[in-house]
């Protein structure tokens, strides 16, 4: 670095201004050289230059001077307009130089042209390294209060792809309000920066009124890997319209973290687009730190304030943004609206799928809903096979499949959707599904079921009952699983809180076939249908539940202990062709009473040819009132094995008449029974057949 402040101002500066200084760095000849000699305050590195120019532009009234850095004289300019002019130098010979720039601005342009630009330089290739203090040669004027003394960088360095190092204090020193446009893409598509200086915004901390102040300032630096903490800190006060738009957008080498402080505090009014973009498609950042900003005394987001901010950071893994450190609210949770996009692909955020859809986010109603994941378990998918399950329930729906791949879907209550995914490798997986249903279809149609390669599932985990609520009492508020694991033959235990989250009456066909064939189930949680309770509408509601399910041994006796009313086909078949069942539980259907139902209990154990012993004593409720039609048709048709009736295995004292086939072929084929018949209440020697001498 040439010291030309070393130079002494002697009396020939005032008397003999024959020989330019340009001449002779030595002389002292000319008027500009008796007011400045200062040490050169900004240099410019130029890398592997070949014989050739190197120019750069300058639109700045003032005294200047540039060392070439080749051993040519100085160039002195004294610079009576702010017109952009631009310098050029030849160098003779090949090689690396160092462009010094010294001097004193005395007024600036008022339109967006750069007080300095190298973006139209001849050989801006070359630059690699820009060293010492812009703000020495392009000072704030008495106070930096208009735009004409104010300096501005506008796209300064924009292109300069070859520039790979900047110094700490390159924009030190500025003192005022920032301008309009002060960095707009000031170091834009600068490929070859990969860091930053962590403070080298430092004096820039008035925005009000700077439009467009960090437009665009480093987009498409692709080669930058991470930001520093702080950068923006001290910038602060009410906001500007455009001032951080696409400030880092399309930085794709980025990783890591946003840091907390790493914007400042920002109050009053929101501006348009005043966050428009700015971290656009940085697909690798992974991170943002609680605090990285203080939005809490911001009022409004201003037109689009904060539009496609995040769109596209695809691998971030933490939480959103909260408008302050410490401050649980999230952004999107202060302003309802201004965010358009904003998180818009950053699907890998943790609360995305819970920002509002408007947000770009996933729109689910509550972050609530990621705590309580329903899991499915997978075993023995092979190579591009596909699962797929229905759903008909409104609500948006979010499913992991358990291999990387996270989708959204938005279900009607009147409309099926299938989420449908196919593994590239074969493998176990664990496919997750989150979601709050709001409504249900007013038919039959089931909630959830399970499709394709189904006979995989092996095993849940969670509640359906979260994702699948009660929203009120009435048809289209109580979701269904009509034929939900039909044929989920892989399937070998249920979580006891499958279905908590269900309690009050049920509604009918709410279990109907739900675990139709699901031959490898072994057993059925006690508490599986706890609070779930019947109601005369509920008819279906426990039809053909475990129709086949050959694999299973026993029954817990509370299974149906909140079932209480009979309804109409309410355990039709619900154990039919169980051949694995050996005994039957005491009380499994105690606390049914009052008005009989037709085919209530019809055909509920036909063919369970495994069952063995005795129909245990108080093994059905005491119903009262007319016998309805068949309803207790086939009841244990089939049951070969079973050896005896317990006296007392219902109350039927209090029923009259017989109806129509009511107890048809109710023990037709249980050969091996040897007790006597059974009688219509323990400690009552009437036999069924006395009290009912038809219909049997």
């Amino acid at each position: 670095m040439v010291d030309y402040g070393s130079i002494s101002q002697t009396s020939a500066c005032q008397t003999d201004y024959a020989t330019p200084a340009t001449t002779n760095p030595t002389d002292h000849d000319s008027a500009a050289d008796c007011v400045w000699h200062p040490a050169a305050e900004l240099e410019i590195v130029l890398t592997n230059m070949t014989a050739s120019a190197f120019s750069f532009n300058m639109s700045a009234s003032g005294n200047f001077v540039i060392d070439w850095g080749d051993g040519t004289p100085l160039q002195t300019i004294n610079k009576t307009n702010v017109t952009n002019t631009t310098y050029s130098h030849t160098y003779a010979a090949a090689g690396d130089y160092v462009v010094g720039i010294s001097g004193d601005a005395t007024g600036y342009i008022s339109n967006t042209t750069a007080a300095i630009s190298f973006t139209g330089s001849t050989n801006k290739a070359k630059i690699t390294e820009v060293r010492g203090n812009l703000a020495k040669v392009f000072p704030s004027i008495n106070g930096g209060l208009t735009d004409t003394t104010q300096p501005n960088f506008y796209r300064t360095f924009y292109d300069v792809d070859g520039l790979t190092k900047i110094s700490d204090d390159l924009f030190h020193g500025f003192v005022g309000p920032a301008r309009s446009y002060m960095f707009y893409q000031t170091f834009a598509n600068s490929t070859g920066l990969t860091t930053l200086p962590t403070n080298m915004f430092g004096n820039v901390t008035v925005v009000s009124g700077a439009t467009n102040l960090f437009d665009g300032t480093f987009t498409g630096c692709t080669g930058l890997t991470s930001l520093p903490r702080g950068l923006f800190t001290n910038v602060s006060g009410t906001p500007a319209n455009y001032m951080f738009q696409n400030t880092f957008s399309g930085c794709t080498g980025l990783t890591g973290s946003i840091s907390s402080g790493f914007f400042g505090a920002f109050t009053g009014a929101g501006a348009a687009y005043m966050f428009s973009g700015t971290f656009n498609n940085c697909s690798g950042l992974t991170g943002i730190e609680d605090g990285m900003w203080d939005i809490t005394g911001l009022t409004s987001t201003g037109s689009l304030g904060f539009y496609r901010m995040f769109y596209g950071c695809s691998n971030i893994t933490s939480q959103s943004p909260a408008i302050a450190a410490g401050n649980p609210t999230k952004l999107w949770q202060k302003f309802a609206s201004g965010g358009d996009n904003a998180f818009t692909g950053a699907t890998k955020m943790e609360d995305w799928p819970c920002i509002p859809t408007n947000w770009g986010g996933g729109g689910m109603p509550s972050c609530d809903v990621l705590d309580d994941p329903f899991v499915v378990e997978l075993t023995g998918m092979t190579t591009s096979s596909q699962f797929s399950f229905n759903i008909i329930a409104a609500g948006v729906f979010m499913v992991d499949w358990g291999d990387g791949s996270v989708e959204m879907f938005t279900g009607s209550a009147t409309a099926t959707i299938t989420p449908t995914h196919t593994y590239r490798t074969a493998g176990n997986y664990e496919v997750k599904i989150y979601g709050r249903a709001t409504a249900y279809n007013t038919g039959n149609a089931s909630a959830i079921a399970f499709a394709s390669n189904r006979d995989k599932i092996t095993g849940f985990r969670g509640s359906l009952g979260k994702i699948f609520p009660r929203t009120g009492d009435n048809n289209g508020q109580i979701p269904r699983f009509y034929s939900m694991c039909n044929s989920c033959t892989g399937l070998k235990t249920l979580p006891s809180e499958l279905f908590s989250g269900l309690a009050g009456v049920g509604t009918q066909y709410m279990f109907y076939s739900a675990f139709y064939g699901c031959t490898g189930l072994t057993s059925i949680p006690a508490d599986l249908f706890r609070g779930i309770q019947s109601s005369t509408a509920t008819t279906v509601m426990f039809s053909q539940t475990f129709y086949r399910c050959t694999g299973l041994t026993s029954i817990p006796a509370t299974l149906f202990a909140d079932i209480t009313v009979p309804a109409q086909n309410i355990f039709q078949n619900t154990f039919d062709g169980c051949t694995g069942l050996t005994s039957l539980p005491r009380g499994l259907f105690a606390n049914m009473s009052g008005a009989p139902a037709s085919q209530m209990f019809a055909s509920t154990f036909s063919g369970c040819t495994g069952l063995r012993g005795a129909i245990p004593s108080g093994f059905f409720g005491t119903y009262t009132g007319a016998a309805a039609v068949n309803m207790f048709y086939y009841t244990f048709n089939g049951c070969s094995n079973l050896t005896e009736i317990e006296d007392g295995i219902w109350d039927l004292s209090g029923v009259t008449g017989t109806g129509n086939n009511s107890f048809y072929a109710a023990f037709q084929n249980c050969s091996n029974i040897t007790s006597p018949s059974p009688t219509i209440a323990a400690g009552n020697p009437t036999k069924l057949w006395q009290k009912c001498r038809q219909h049997m």
